[in-house]
């Protein structure tokens, strides 16, 4: 994962708002564009830091999403979309992560107190060992809910 964060143009996080199928073209396959939130950008420059679109191809390395999900993205610019690095790391954020943070917080806990209770032990090992820290995660989501 380390060297998918390093070679991504830029690495965030955000929410799929809508989804809609993209017919072959002179530029590329069928897909599917995907119009995503930016909720967090924790590497690189995004086009817009509001929403943006996402495309993915309709490929054996496609990386389908679901709208109303939260996903951690590895991308990339192809002209003026962006495309998700397929082959790595990108995946839909854990909904029990940021829930028990979101309920650590609404109980009045700090920061350092929720970093402290780590609410992130489960996924650790798959997400905790590279450049987002579990506790650098827990901030993220600390200070989005």
């Amino acid at each position: 994962m380390n060297q998918e964060l390093k070679d991504a143009g830029t690495t965030m996080v955000g929410t799929v708002e809508a989804a809609a199928p993209v017919p072959d073209s002179s530029f590329h396959l069928d897909g599917i564009d995907y119009v995503v939130h930016v909720d967090r950008v924790i590497k690189g420059r995004m086009i817009s830091t509001d929403v943006v679109h996402i495309f993915s191809e309709n490929s054996p390395t496609k990386f389908p999403m679901q709208t109303g999900k939260q996903y951690l993205l590895f991308v990339h610019r192809n002209f003026n979309d962006y495309e998700v690095d397929n082959c790595g790391n990108s995946g839909l954020m854990q909904a029990s992560n940021i829930d028990s943070v979101a309920k650590l917080k609404q109980q009045g806990r700090s920061l350092d107190e929720t970093i402290a209770a780590k609410p992130t032990t489960a996924f650790d090992a798959k997400w905790g060992q590279f450049l987002i820290t579990p506790a650098f995660f827990t901030k993220l989501v600390y200070e989005g809910v």
